[in-house]
């Protein structure tokens, strides 16, 4: 689905499918031949993008997907019929929670905190954070390394910038943990230094701040280079905070751990079910009601709830389904927790089967 809808109609021939638009419609439609669901759905990604690029050439009108990755619809072929997919997936912030310490004498006065120094690392840190991009948020990451490093020890005149950040790096004294840094273990015989520059700078840092033609890069909003950019960005965040100690700035926060996550979910999802309906209403947060009394919903009770690092997922399938379906969402017994409202029917003729799979995903700087 866009955020606005076509400004005009299209159709675009594919190698092995074709892409489609409909003028005053949100939908594209992504057709292919042969492959898997998953295939398509990378296919679709990409050859929506492109369709928006050319309407934006041609027209002048920008048209922008709305959240492609948390939502989507996938139908394909089998023996018994067509088989849709339904995909929704909330993202959570981690709820923020603060606390203070301070040092008391043993005549009850406090002891003066230190004044908090401004650096401008933090200005690039905070701008990081407040995107959804993940190529933009690496890009502000980055920039706040090179401000942190240029801060330790400027680059020498005839210094490469890898070099000049190898260098820097391995001066930090102590040394930091090469293996929690890059978030897995560095291979026996690799510099571990050498390694983070690598991934950092050479695959990363020149693919998303350059774009000449012939060369790596990193396209916005293609989803690979979505996940190279999320990837490397874990590794950022934490490149900011090893080398703040080193570059007199201060950067300090709260979080979750993903067992915290779990236990979290576990109780806001343990009697949920997953539900649609016919409404084709456009969504409305203020809602208290998952669905209109007029167009009762279909309610299935999902399998156990699936988990992956800070990704929960709940499923649940129909067989042969017979009732229209305009939303779909997690409601549990007290209210409705999320829903994806496509705001037009999708009617049941002919499929053998619909899925359903609903998720919530906790965001939080640093993961």
């Amino acid at each position: 689905m866009t955020r606005q809808r076509l400004p005009i109609g299209f159709e675009r021939p594919l190698p092995g499918g074709s892409v489609h638009g409909r003028k005053g419609n949100r939908w594209i439609v992504v057709r292919l031949h042969s492959g898997t669901a998953e295939q398509a759905i990378s296919t679709a990604r990409l050859e929506a993008q492109v369709a928006l690029d050319i309407i934006a050439a041609k027209l002048g009108e920008f048209v922008e997907l709305d959240a492609p990755e948390t939502d989507n619809l996938a139908w394909w072929a089998t023996a018994d019929g067509a088989r849709l997919r339904a995909t929704h997936l909330s993202l959570l912030e981690a709820p923020k929670f603060h606390a203070s310490l301070r040092i008391g004498r043993a005549d009850g006065s406090l002891v003066p905190e230190a004044p908090t120094v401004w650096h401008p690392v933090l200005r690039f840190y905070r701008l990081a954070y407040l995107t959804d991009d993940p190529i933009e948020r690496f890009r502000y990451l980055y920039l706040a390394i090179e401000n942190a490093v240029s801060t330790v020890s400027p680059k020498g005149p005839a210094e490469g910038e890898p070099a000049w950040l190898q260098r820097v790096l391995a001066s930090l004294n102590p040394p930091p943990n090469w293996t929690a840094v890059i978030g897995r273990p560095v291979p026996p015989g690799t510099d571990a230094i050498r390694l983070v520059v690598d991934i950092v700078y050479t695959q990363t840092r020149l693919p998303s701040f350059h774009a000449k033609s012939g060369q790596t890069l990193l396209l916005p909003a293609d989803r690979d280079a979505m996940a190279k950019a999320a990837e490397t960005g874990l590794i950022a965040h934490r490149l900011v905070h090893v080398l703040a100690p080193h570059a007199g700035y201060e950067i300090r926060g709260s979080g979750y751990f993903q067992s915290g996550f779990r236990l979290l979910a576990d109780r806001s999802l343990v009697n949920a079910t997953i539900q649609f309906s016919a409404d084709t209403r456009p969504f409305n947060p203020a809602d208290e009601e998952f669905t209109l009394s007029e167009h009762p919903p279909v309610v299935l009770t999902p399998v156990p709830i699936e988990y992956s690092g800070f990704l929960c997922l709940l499923r649940a399938a129909v067989e042969k389904p017979n009732a229209t379906i305009a939303r779909v969402g997690i409601v549990t017994p007290e209210y409705p927790l999320s829903a994806t409202c496509y705001e037009t029917e999708l009617r049941p003729d002919g499929l053998s089967a619909l899925e359903l799979v609903m998720g919530v995903r906790m965001t939080q700087p640093g993961t």
